[in-house]
């Protein structure tokens, strides 16, 4: 029991603590003396486990190596971009040089003017500055792109560029007259260039003040507020306000938008020496398709209600004349031509390929044509020749007319070459009509005063001339020729009034004298001091004003009855009447 016992406590001990201790002394005792060894046993317990431990060294090499490659990399690639970059730099001002650069109206500008691409986008325009010593020389171009008369088409139009600026590129291409090349085109080449973005569907006109909505998107319809904030960015960004000479361009829809934007550009530019309208391809006379249908007129009498262009300021000295059911016939270049003071350059086919396609439903090719379809084309051929006849009688317009198959040639190459009429292309008629010396010697002209307008005859060609029209009751006219201007007295709206060539523009009528007065059958203008003499029935008065209409005075209203006719000699003074 005993030896159990102490069995179990030296088990016990031992697996407490076993030392074992060699304490070895080799080669330090003598020969034959005997090598004592300790030994000492330690428990396992005591030794702290095996761990592996994290090859951290190698791995951080790893990742050191790994980043250096991959700046390395990129080092490269920077640097092969920044190379990229100024090839692509010196593109891009290559390229603006001749093209035109992106200018899109602040969000702001636009809002403030109501002014909206068909989407709700902000319009805007590509422009390329001109150089020395053209920098007061501009031309403002209106591009085409028909029309869109309804919700629906105006709904889809709106996702393409002619109904908004989102997806406008940062350069547009400027060809024909937009050209920098002196080569093609010799006049304009350096002058500042401007083409308008059209994505309003109204030719610049539209003005109704509520979107209408279409598949919960709406649509603006701001045509001539656009035009308006384009001209106004164009006055306070840059000279335009200091310009001396400037051509409103259009082609087609545009040059609708031009020629009835003309005379309110020519105000809005007071100080401007010189302004033209150039219009190509934008004559859409009604006439009959091939099917019967008025096509043509019925495509604008729906633009121009459905747009609302009505209440644009630039149509109104057209449309008041009218009643609303006739006023969409303003929006016929033809029909608004007579309406129109700045002088106008037309560019034409007498076959103009889209109007014979779209407005005649015309799809022949010139050798294919049935014999009711030149019948058609005949037609539309003289009523051309009948509406430029009047533009030929014009002394401050001008034209091109071809019979040569086109629609439009102003960006074209076809604007300097191949297209030419005697050897004389569009490039040099426009010049020609843009550069040459309005003044002409003196020729006898005869004035006299319609009730309903204001004539004259060319004594050496006996050519008749209307001045001015839609009067109520002229009765009397008179003229300053140093100064250019018409003066004549309306007996029923009592008024006297003003219109003529005046710093190469032919003004519109402006009535300077329209209080206190009577019917009035006589005037005279005294072009020496500058004053306008005229008689009044019913106020029994002879009484005079300055030619703005200030400084009114009467010279004689008693021992006088109903005084008719009245004739000045300035440089005696004499007042003569009868």
């Amino acid at each position: 029991m005993n030896e159990e016992t102490n069995t179990k406590k030296i088990a016990t001990e031992a697996a407490r603590e076993i030392k074992i201790d060699i304490s070895p002394i080799m080669g330090h005792g003598t020969k034959g003396e005997d090598v004592k060894m300790a030994m000492t046993f330690v428990p396992l317990s005591n030794f702290r486990r095996p761990q592996v431990r994290s090859m951290s060294c190698g791995c951080q090499r790893i990742y050191v190596q790994l980043i250096g490659f991959l700046i390395f990399v990129l080092l490269i690639a920077v640097i092969r971009m920044i190379s990229n970059m100024r090839v692509v730099f010196v593109q891009y001002h290559m390229a603006s040089d001749t093209d035109g650069e992106l200018v899109l109206l602040p969000v702001e500008f636009a809002a403030s003017r109501g002014a909206f691409c068909l989407d709700g986008s902000p319009p805007g325009y590509y422009i390329r500055y001109g150089k020395s010593p053209n920098i007061n020389k501009w031309i403002i171009y209106l591009p085409g792109g028909a029309w869109c008369t309804s919700k629906e088409e105006c709904y889809s139009r709106s996702f393409t560029d002619l109904g908004s600026s989102m997806d406008a590129p940062a350069l547009s291409a400027f060809g024909g007259i937009l050209s920098a090349s002196e080569t093609d085109n010799p006049d304009f080449h350096k002058w500042n260039m401007v083409k308008f973005l059209y994505c309003d569907g109204s030719s610049y006109l539209g003005n109704r003040s509520r979107t209408v909505e279409y598949k919960s998107k709406q649509i603006y319809l701001r045509g001539f507020p656009v035009f308006v904030a384009l001209i106004d960015h164009l006055i306070k960004h840059t000279d335009l306000s200091s310009a001396d000479n400037v051509i409103l361009a259009g082609t087609s829809a545009g040059g609708i938008g031009a020629l009835i934007n003309g005379d309110f550009l020519r105000d809005k530019l007071s100080s401007v020496e010189s302004l033209h309208v150039l219009l190509d391809g934008a004559m859409f006379p009604d006439q009959p398709s091939y099917t019967g249908e008025h096509i043509m007129a019925n495509l604008l009498k729906k633009t121009f209600y459905f747009h609302n262009i009505k209440d644009s300021v630039s149509i109104k000295d057209c449309t008041s004349e009218l009643k609303i059911s006739e006023q969409w016939a303003c929006l016929q270049p033809d029909y608004y031509y007579k309406h129109v003071y700045t002088p106008a350059f037309f560019i034409q086919s007498l076959h103009d390929t889209w109007f014979s396609a779209h407005a005649l439903g015309v799809q022949c090719s010139s050798k294919g044509c049935k014999a009711s379809e030149i019948q058609i084309i005949n037609v539309s051929r003289q009523n051309f020749h009948s509406i430029f006849k009047n533009v030929m009688l014009s002394k401050g317009d001008g034209l091109f007319v071809s019979s040569c198959p086109f629609h439009w040639v102003l960006l074209k190459s076809t604007f300097y070459e191949n297209l030419n009429i005697n050897g004389t292309t569009v490039a040099d008629a426009v010049g020609h009509f843009t550069y040459a010396d309005k003044t002409e010697e003196i020729r006898p002209l005869l004035l006299f005063a319609d009730p309903l307008e204001i004539d004259a005859v060319e004594l050496d060609t006996w050519t008749n001339i209307t001045i001015t029209h839609g009067l109520h009751n002229a009765r009397s006219v008179d003229y300053h020729y140093e100064k250019g201007l018409i003066f004549w007295t309306d007996a029923q709206d009592r008024h006297i009034s003003v219109t003529g060539v005046e710093n190469n523009f032919l003004r519109k009528n402006e009535a300077i004298v329209k209080t206190k007065m009577g019917s009035s059958y006589g005037m005279a203008v005294d072009w020496i001091n500058d004053h306008i003499y005229w008689t009044d029935a019913t106020f029994q008065s002879i009484q005079v004003v300055n030619l703005q209409g200030g400084n009114r005075r009467t010279l004689i209203d008693y021992l006088i009855e109903k005084p008719m006719c009245i004739a000045v000699h300035p440089s005696d003074g004499y007042v003569i009447k009868i």
